[in-house]
């Protein structure tokens, strides 16, 4: 499939969307996919979650080979979307945390008054940044915001 988007079309179209799908595999080889919230934070995608219990965090800690998926579109004439293969590279130096914790806040929240932003971060999260390997795209790019 050829790519239809050039870099700065990929840029903007996954600023415009907050959501996608993960997918990480699983014990058994299998694809374990969930939707998402992203943040492009100095020109890399970083997902977040509260890791406790959560079987994303499981796989990504036995293999950390992932994909994300961003698409938008209600008709065939206006599909558009983005899918990133790579690595799951866990975050862990505290300046870059608390950057990407102040970009995540603004672009989900607005600012870190919001009561949806304290119960999120009411738990310790663990944070991800995909390192691509591949990136495919489909649609036409005049259709991005």
């Amino acid at each position: 499939m050829a790519n239809t988007f050039d870099m700065e079309a990929i840029n903007v179209f996954l600023a415009r969307h907050r959501v996608g799908r993960m997918g990480t595999v699983d014990e058994h080889g299998y694809p374990h996919v969930m939707p998402m919230w992203h943040t492009v934070f100095e020109g890399q995608l970083y997902i977040s979650y509260r890791a406790l219990g959560k079987k994303k965090h499981a796989n990504l800690l036995r293999n950390p080979k992932m994909s994300y998926t961003v698409d938008a579109g209600d008709d065939v004439d206006d599909y558009r979307g983005v899918q990133i293969q790579g690595d799951a590279e866990f975050v862990a130096d505290a300046d870059t945390l608390r950057r990407y914790q102040l970009a995540w806040t603004y672009r989900h929240f607005g600012s870190d008054d919001d009561p949806y932003y304290r119960t999120l971060t009411s738990v310790e999260r663990t944070v991800v940044r995909l390192i691509p390997i591949n990136i495919v795209t489909w649609g036409d790019q005049s259709l991005v915001p």
